[in-house]
């Protein structure tokens, strides 16, 4: 199955700036800890790989430049579609979401797209 990126756009009102830049560093501490399984970890073959917890591929917080009130761009990569669904039922976003929604945080709802590359390359990887 192919991987699956994810692109979220989240604006956040002018004086939530900082609380959403935050807020987005300590989840990609989150997702670091609980959806990437250490190099040195024993891989678990008799389980599907989505149901592991080693399904994130990419978790990167970018922040738009030159911009009074910036937008926060998620630059994510998982493993398959059934990675990428289950994210959102983790209980760090869970938990994420309902601070930016008890805290007002959104300037206007996040855009969300998911989907498959279909060509270019990534240095650090080979070429697609």
């Amino acid at each position: 199955m192919s991987e699956i990126h994810t692109v979220a756009v989240l604006s956040p009102k002018p004086d939530k700036v900082q609380r959403m830049r935050e807020l987005l560093t300590h989840m990609c501490k989150e997702v670091h800890s609980k959806e990437v399984q250490p190099k040195t970890a024993p891989q678990c073959e008799s389980i599907n790989a989505d149901q592991q917890q080693d399904y994130t591929l990419r978790y990167m917080m970018t922040e738009q430049v030159d911009a009074e009130t910036p937008d926060f761009v998620m630059i994510e990569t998982y493993k398959s579609k059934g990675a990428a669904e289950k994210h959102p039922q983790e209980p760090h976003f869970k938990e994420l979401f309902g601070a930016f929604e008890k805290e007002g945080i959104f300037a206007k709802p996040p855009y969300l797209a998911h989907t498959t590359t279909k060509a270019g390359f990534d240095r650090d990887r080979s070429l697609l």
